[in-house]
């Protein structure tokens, strides 16, 4: 139905009030008798146009400044053009094809706007998404450098943030590791708490504990981690690689398989399940950052434990070399570029730095044991030109000759110790000859 309301632009159609504003340029109207709109010439249009608001033929006039003979002229020639036999018939029409094309303008522009909200509102999204995903990497690497070696719960917190992100409802992180053997297998860094019965409530309790290795692989990893590559199954229930699971075990609808890599070494699996409508190679593209961080944190571990078990070997076979030195009868000194005392054994210290232990000498130079030395030799200024030397020029010397102030005769090896073009220091060797007296 529709109204038209005197002096107003308010037509209400189909119970719904619409603001209208009808002019010369809106007066394009579909024919009943004709395939094509009717299209009025200008004044025509403006005598529809203000009947259509209303107006009657005086004000028609009187708006228009002609007669209302004329006015009444116009008013035939348009209802020949509509073929219609009454002006309310045109009128009628006319508001109603204006009030149609208003409202799928109002349409188009309507779905331009939803169009527009939502592209705005998935970049909102994305954008939200990409920054959450950047604090939870921020917080895995704040993480590491805080707890340490304790990976298992920088891991725990970027699992819990990934399960977030993806919607997953449970998942885990794994170490690739090879037995002895030389087969493979996965190390639990850590896993969502899936339990669903007692007895699987322990076992989870144990696995937090003390790890577990994940020694069977016929299953969805196994193909992550043969493959080094991103593997997908939104049909794992009848995936033949799924290898089965224990009874009472969460159904898995939906997998997504992550290598971790550090270059072309495969350091470990990212394993989520049971996201709402599948995983996809947009979130796989969106995850490689997180999956980057993992494969750095764990190369860091490892390198960490390899550090700390080189330092702990060398320790050990110093301790042990120490040992052995500190039993010779022969003395034993070894003094950094530095010139400041790195070891001494007791018979180097006996002979050459009388009351002085081992620890007493460690750290000190050689310009505060030079008194030390002197005491002990015949001649200790040409000893020392000799030592100097020895030092500037040569990189090793075997049975220099030193005589003792009590008439003793010593002979001394020398040794430059380098680590590649660094030097590190100078060993000496000190033993007794059996003769007493210097030729």
């Amino acid at each position: 139905m529709n109204t038209s309301f005197e002096g107003s632009d308010i037509v209400a159609y189909n119970g719904v009030l619409i603001i209208l504003k009808l002019s010369a340029s809106d007066m394009s109207f579909e024919s009943e008798s004709e395939d094509k709109g009717v299209q009025l010439p200008a004044r025509e249009a403006e005598v529809l146009g203000l009947a259509a608001k209303g107006f009657t033929d005086k004000q028609i006039s009187l708006e228009l400044g002609i007669s209302r003979d004329t006015v009444g002229t116009y008013w035939r020639r348009i209802l020949l053009r509509f073929g219609a036999s009454s002006r309310t018939q045109v009128v009628a029409r006319a508001t109603e094809d204006s009030v149609m094309a208003k409202v799928e303008d109002i349409h188009r522009e309507n779905e331009r706007l939803m169009d527009e909200i939502h592209r705005r509102s998935e970049a909102q999204a994305r954008e939200l998404a990409h920054r959450n995903l950047l604090a939870a990497i921020q917080g895995a690497l704040l993480n590491y450098v805080s707890e340490g070696p304790d990976i298992s719960k920088v891991f725990g917190g970027l699992l819990s943030e990934l399960l977030s992100l993806t919607q997953s409802e449970f998942g885990f992180i794994g170490e690739l590791s090879v037995d002895e053997n030389g087969n493979k297998f996965l190390k639990n860094i850590c896993a969502s708490d899936i339990s669903w019965d007692e007895e699987s409530k322990e076992l989870y309790r144990k696995v937090v504990a003390e790890g577990f290795e994940f020694k069977n692989l016929e299953n969805l990893f196994r193909a992550v981690v043969e493959s080094k590559t991103v593997v997908i199954s939104n049909d794992s229930e009848a995936d033949t690689l799924r290898g089965g699971a224990p009874e009472g075990h969460p159904t898995i609808t939906a997998f997504l398989g992550l290598p971790v890599l550090q270059g072309n070494e495969m350091l470990g699996v990212i394993g989520i399940a049971n996201r709402p409508g599948g995983y996809s190679e947009n979130i796989v593209r969106w995850l490689e950052p997180l999956t980057i961080t993992c494969g750095t944190i764990i190369a860091g571990v490892r390198a960490d434990e390899q550090r700390r078990r080189t330092e702990r070997e060398a320790t050990e076979t110093l301790a042990q070399l120490r040992t052995l030195l500190n039993g010779l009868y022969s003395g034993v000194v070894f003094v950094d570029a530095e010139r400041q005392v790195q070891f001494a054994n007791a018979a180097f210290c006996n002979e050459f730095l009388p009351g002085l232990t081992p620890a007493e000498a460690l750290g000190r130079s050689t310009a505060e044991l030079a008194d030390c030395f002197a005491n002990v030799v015949a001649d200790p200024v040409k000893e020392r030109e000799r030592a100097e030397h020895i030092i500037a020029h040569e990189e090793s010397v075997k049975d220099d000759q030193v005589l003792m102030a009590d008439g003793r005769l010593f002979v001394r090896d020398f040794l430059k110790v380098r680590s590649g073009d660094e030097l590190l220091g100078h060993l000496w060797y000190f033993r007794q000859m059996i003769s007493t007296a210097a030729k």
